[in-house]
């Protein structure tokens, strides 16, 4: 998947009605008697604002869901005494995640930090019509 990092509130192409051949708009300080130039790809945005992220309640679709937590199903997971075994376990008890007792395939305990990292480094955008609210 594509990475997103600097996403705008006003749409980009909205913004290239006003820009110059260098694709930069002049920005005025307001309240000051002062302007300056800034690009298009670097205004009126910010980083990742769009972006979901696994510990969202908001979750794409089921194939995406698999992507972030499938690799989950190498472990052998246990939380509140009970074995985690489908997506919708970790997605649903993925606040909880310290507290997760994760062995690997030889029965070694693992640091959940390193799963943790490995889950929340993955980003997506939400594509109209295929949110789905976990509940």
């Amino acid at each position: 998947m594509a990475e997103y990092t600097f996403q705008h509130y006003v749409p980009r192409t909205y913004l290239e009605a006003w820009e110059n051949k260098k694709e930069q708009l002049t920005v005025y300080v307001k309240g000051e008697d002062r302007k300056f130039l800034k690009n298009t790809n670097k205004v009126l945005g910010e980083n990742d604002y769009y972006t979901l992220t696994a510990d969202n309640l908001l979750v794409l679709k089921e194939d995406d869901r698999r992507r972030i937590f499938g690799f989950l199903n190498e472990y052998t997971i246990y939380f509140n005494n009970k074995r985690l075994l489908k997506l919708d376990d970790y997605v649903y008890n993925l606040n909880k995640i310290d507290e997760w007792i994760i062995r690997n395939n030889e029965g070694f305990l693992l640091d959940s930090g390193e799963i943790k990292n490995r889950i929340f480094k993955e980003r997506m955008l939400p594509v109209p019509g295929t949110l789905k609210l976990l509940t």
